[in-house]
């Protein structure tokens, strides 16, 4: 942003230079980052009076113009064509440096006497371009008539221009009063909004229409008739060259010196070549507008459009179209202010293209408050410039005017959140110079922010601007002294830290994906859904979350599990690593009936490729589902969870699928993904994937450990092989041993599952390694036996087994 201080100092006063000025600014958040020197290199230059112009003798397009600088009388050959007797302009005598007009590179000279077509030319009238001070060549720089002959054009024009670049946040600001309003709060003094004296009344003198209040907050249109379109004058011409735009004509500039002045963007139309009503509405599909820039261009859907009753005239907040366009032939007009939706307009002007002065604030959300203060300053304006006739009232379609609220703000929160002491007195006064209306109840301040001021909404909020005025560089720097505070209360921010180390040296990797998925990636996890999963890793498009800008169709739905984003990730890796062993820990998206939307947390796994084997003796063997359902058993007995994991009882379909789940509620599932999928996701290897409730799990986790007992006497070992159906679950099993084997047995372990041509057809082998330890005494095989005995007798009546090596071969 661009501020002229001259112009600035119309609004502000303030004693401080400029270079003490860019620094307050730039200390308080208003960052500046160059400022620029107008005029420094303008020596030899003067104001001048025209006095007489006649033809010159020996050609048609030459002229001779005698000008008064003050100091002496010269006379010039000049080619411009609006030279007249009476105008003040730019007068470059000879040892001027300017810029050539015909460089594309602005490239200076030094200005000579010299005879053009036998007439001695002695000095310069300047343009724009030769004075560095715009592009325009199509004739001399008329200075305002104010301006004293004589005088140096450096003491006249000269100027310094702020280069501030404003965040987001600082949108407020973006304007000549904004930073005058900033100016005053940070040197103590007031700022001077302008105060348009214009009566704009009787009855509403143009139809209009808006759809929805979706569309626009406001809406407000005046007509003005009788406009005589011309040049601007030399002020308003030179504040807009100064913040970096072309004037075009008194109208047009008009409305962006009103834009830069107050920061509300303004547009014309064309009275006369609008037909019937004003319509604000949501674009047809596939309608086209030719814009100002005479480019034919088709609207985005759910554009906002301003059209009539027969076309649609302007991209609302963007840009207006050529077939209202504002010409020298123009007489009467329809001055439009507005507050449009701001997510709509930065959609719009993105898929269009087309990023203009207006829509960049319109993008950021404007004060509805500020459509009627700027477009009564432009009428006031255009009756000055253009003789300029209101006719009745403007149409204002204000349908819920802005309400303000109060803010409950305790004092020491200054204390708190900044850590100094700032008397109460300073913060009330620091408050009423940003213009917020302070009432004070005891310790307590209630605070109303002004209508321009959407940011401040909370505590928090207040103690920010309190700070930056105050000044941060009062904040005292020093090192903490005493022992570091930290917060060792949150239980579960300790789970979800221990969770993580775990998973890390178990040999997973973390990773972090992003929210939004595809709706083509969506749909390919159909096949992972069965009824009466929990949590569910699919669910059908009308049930997922969609944005309402998604930058891509690649994230258009937030996603409502991990598992999709955690199946690209192998995809994408497997191709250059043998091994994809990755989790990621973070929210999903679930769709509430009438409510924001749910955000629970999930972890999710998903183990592909080669593992290490047992042994360094052994080869390396491809992953099956028991590598991952052992690192979920060992993870959450780390967290103090004993969990029960079962096939799946969803039905026919939910094969090589175990829920996981303790004291009957359901955590999660470990399953295989269907090779139909791997297949479309170019995916070759087996891969396994769980995803289980984290909101559960850290409510059952328990991260002390109690001290347990470690007898110093030795283990028994023995091994303990099954035949059991094939339809029973292998955690059947090792619960009927666990239930039969206590207190002499301390370790059961399923080493392997066989099924095959060497047992009968619908059963299958379990092999247990199982240890037995006394806490008093050396066990002896012979009791390690008896207790074996009674589990094997257990498993015959419980599980129908039949022990291997003892009732078969």
């Amino acid at each position: 942003m661009r501020v002229p201080v001259s112009w600035l100092r119309e609004y502000v006063e303030f004693s401080c230079s400029i270079e003490e000025l860019a620094h307050t600014l730039t200390i308080a958040g208003l960052e500046v980052e160059n400022i620029e020197r107008i005029g420094q290199e303008w020596e030899n230059i003067y104001v001048g009076l025209v006095l007489q112009v006649e033809k010159h003798p020996n050609a048609d397009r030459l002229q001779v113009a005698h000008i008064d600088y003050g100091h002496g009388q010269v006379s010039i050959v000049t080619g411009a064509p609006n030279i007249a007797p009476g105008q003040k302009v730019a007068l470059a005598l000879a040892g001027a440096t300017l810029v050539d007009p015909y460089s594309d590179q602005h490239k200076t000279f030094k200005l000579k006497p010299s005879k053009i077509r036998g007439i001695l030319s002695e000095a310069m009238a300047c343009s724009e371009k030769e004075l560095g001070l715009g592009e325009d060549h199509t004739g001399i720089l008329v200075l305002d008539p104010e301006a004293p002959v004589g005088a140096k054009l450096q003491d006249v024009l000269g100027d310094h221009i702020l280069d501030i670049a404003l965040t987001p946040n600082f949108s407020y600001a973006n304007s000549i009063v904004g930073i005058a309003r900033e100016v005053a709060a940070l040197t103590g003094t007031k700022a001077k909004v302008p105060v348009p004296n214009v009566e704009l009344s009787g009855d509403v003198g143009v139809d209009a229409w808006v759809e929805s209040e979706d569309l626009a907050a406001r809406y407000m249109l005046q007509r003005l008739d009788n406009i005589r379109i011309g040049p601007s004058s030399a002020k308003i011409r030179r504040r807009l060259l100064l913040c970096g735009m072309r004037p075009v004509n008194n109208v047009v500039d008009i409305t962006n010196y009103v834009m830069l002045e107050l920061g509300q963007p303004l547009h014309p139309f064309d009275a006369d070549k609008v037909r019937g009503k004003v319509a604000v509405r949501s674009s047809y599909p596939e309608e086209q507008l030719e814009t100002i820039d005479h480019q034919l261009r088709t609207a985005p859907p759910d554009t906002i459009m301003i059209a009539d009753d027969e076309k649609p005239i302007a991209f609302a907040g963007i840009m207006g179209g050529l077939n209202t366009e504002v010409t020298d032939d123009t007489r009467n007009i329809l001055l439009e202010s507005a507050t449009f939706n701001a997510p709509r307009i930065r959609r719009a002007a993105r898929l269009l293209g087309l990023r203009s002065e207006a829509s960049s604030r319109f993008e950021k959300g404007m004060d509805p408050e500020l459509a009627g203060l700027a477009l009564a300053r432009a009428v006031e304006l255009l009756q000055q410039e253009c003789g300029a006739q209101p006719k009745g009232a403007p149409f204002d379609w204000y349908p819920n005017p802005k309400k303000r609220a109060y803010i409950d703000f305790p004092v020491y929160e200054v204390k708190r959140l900044l850590g100094i002491d700032i008397p109460k007195d300073q913060v009330e006064r620091i408050l009423t110079s940003l213009e917020f209306e302070v009432q004070e109840e005891g310790d307590l301040l209630k605070v109303l922010p002004p209508s321009y001021r959407s940011d401040v909404s909370i505590p928090a909020d207040i103690v920010e601007e309190v700070g930056r005025i105050w000044g941060y560089e009062e904040l005292p720097s020093q090192l903490p002294g005493g022992t570091i505070p930290f917060n060792l209360t949150d239980r579960f921010f300790w789970i979800e830290k221990k969770a993580r180390e775990w998973l890390a040296a178990a040999g997973l990797q973390e990773v972090i994906n992003y929210d939004l998925i595809s709706a083509r990636l969506i749909s390919k996890m159909a096949s992972l859904y069965h009824e009466g999963m929990h949590p569910p890793v699919w669910r059908p498009l009308d049930e997922v979350i969609k944005v309402i800008n998604p930058t891509s169709p690649e994230r258009e739905y937030l996603r409502p599990s991990l598992i999709p984003g955690l199946l690209q990730n192998v995809s994408d890796n497997l191709r250059f690593v043998d091994k994809v062993w990755i989790y990621e820990l973070d929210r999903v998206f679930i769709k509430a009936n009438g409510e924001r939307p749910q955000e629970p947390k999930r972890l999710a796994i998903a183990m592909a490729g080669t593992r290490w084997p047992i042994s360094p003796h052994l080869p390396q063997a491809k992953t099956t589902i028991f590598d991952l359902k052992g690192t979920i058993q060992a993870f959450l007995h780390y967290l103090g969870i004993e969990v029960e994991m079962l096939p799946s009882q969803l039905g026919p379909d939910a094969v090589n699928v175990l829920q996981v789940s303790v004291g009957g509620n359901v955590l999660g599932n470990i399953f295989q993904v269907d090779p139909t999928l791997l297949r479309d996701l170019d995916i070759d290897e087996d891969v396994f994937v769980a995803e289980l409730d984290w909101e559960q799990i850290k409510q059952h986790a328990r991260l002390d450990r109690n001290y347990v007992h470690v007898s110093r006497y030795p283990i028994v070992r023995q091994d303990l092989a099954v035949l059991v159906s094939a339809s029973i679950p292998a955690g059947n099993v090792t619960r009927v041993i666990w239930e039969q084997g206590r207190p002499l047995l301390v370790q059961c372990e399923l080493a392997e599952v066989y099924q095959g041509d060497q047992i009968p057809e619908g059963t299958k082998s379990l092999l247990y390694k199982l240890a037995f330890q006394a806490e008093d005494r050396t066990l002896t095989e012979e009791e390690a036996t008896k207790v074996r005995q009674k589990i094997e007798n257990a498993l015959r009546s419980e599980v129908d087994a039949k022990i291997r090596g003892v009732d078969i071969e």
